[in-house]
């Protein structure tokens, strides 16, 4: 299927289709009364326009989704894009994701009950991602890179889920801005190491650290780190983020247990 949506009904008779392969272009701001879920292969062009629906859903591996050009709120309580699959690839590009009402994250990919959906690649170029809780939740081994953009978190910018670890992550000229770690990378003893790599942009924690991690490799280079805390603090926490005040933190993932991983900074 290839052509212009303008209603709801539009929408979700495209996306039920069946189709190998569907490309669809608004032609108005439309809203979803309840979650979308996604076929395989689908690019959504929102051509300027609004798309509203409480959940993004994904729940094919190897797919291929594209969004692009316009702005995705949602209506709902929990997570806003959620890739429920494995070696799938999602890409945002020129799209601002709203989810500044949701107590979920904004996107989420893979989930700790079921280590099979790894793999998964994510793009966000040229966007601009809000949330009231954290912007970008890897729960296994994932790809993720995002150039020229921003996030805006509650809680963290991007962070990496301990329990199935591994993922590389890579940021060029973006713009992390919120309440706690704009990057947490969690690990435990037996994890695959992270990968993180920062070029040019900013980051700043309200009240914690820039960047903490945890049996990760970290470059970083050109970049802005600072931190809106009074005083520097640190005390151990194998379960989450405890840096604080610093633009750095290379921690453990236990007590006793020292950092492990390669650094680069610039």
């Amino acid at each position: 299927i290839e052509g212009y949506v303008s209603t709801a009904d539009e929408l979700v008779s495209a996306l039920t289709s069946g189709d190998a392969q569907i490309s669809v272009t608004f032609a108005n701001n439309i809203e979803v009364s309840g979650d979308i879920t996604l076929p395989s292969n689908v690019s959504l062009n929102l051509n300027g326009k609004k798309l509203t629906a409480q959940s993004i859903q994904a729940a094919n591996d190897n797919s291929v989704i594209a969004i692009t050009n316009g702005t995705v709120g949602f209506s709902g309580t929990g997570n806003g894009v959620e890739l429920s699959a494995g070696n799938s690839t999602l890409t945002l590009d020129e799209v601002t994701l709203d989810a500044s009402s949701l107590s979920g994250t904004a996107i989420c990919s893979g989930s700790n009950g079921y280590p099979e959906w790894a793999g998964n690649t994510i793009v966000i170029r040229n966007s601009a991602v809000n949330a009231k809780a954290s912007g970008i939740l890897l729960e296994n081994a994932h790809n993720l890179t995002i150039e020229n953009s921003t996030i805006n978190h509650g809680y963290f910018g991007i962070t990496q889920n301990g329990v199935n670890p591994g993922s590389a992550i890579e940021l060029k000229n973006c713009n992390i801005t919120g309440t706690y770690s704009g990057i947490y990378l969690s690990n435990h003893a037996d994890g695959n190491k992270n990968t993180l790599k920062v070029e040019g942009g900013t980051i700043l924690s309200e009240e914690e650290s820039a960047i903490e991690v945890k049996k990760t490799d970290i470059s970083v280079t050109r970049a802005t780190l600072s931190s809106g805390a009074s005083e520097q603090t640190y005390s151990v926490n194998g379960g989450g983020s405890s840096g604080i005040g610093y633009g750095i933190v290379l921690a453990g993932y236990a007590v006793g247990t020292p950092y492990e991983g390669e650094t680069s900074f610039t």
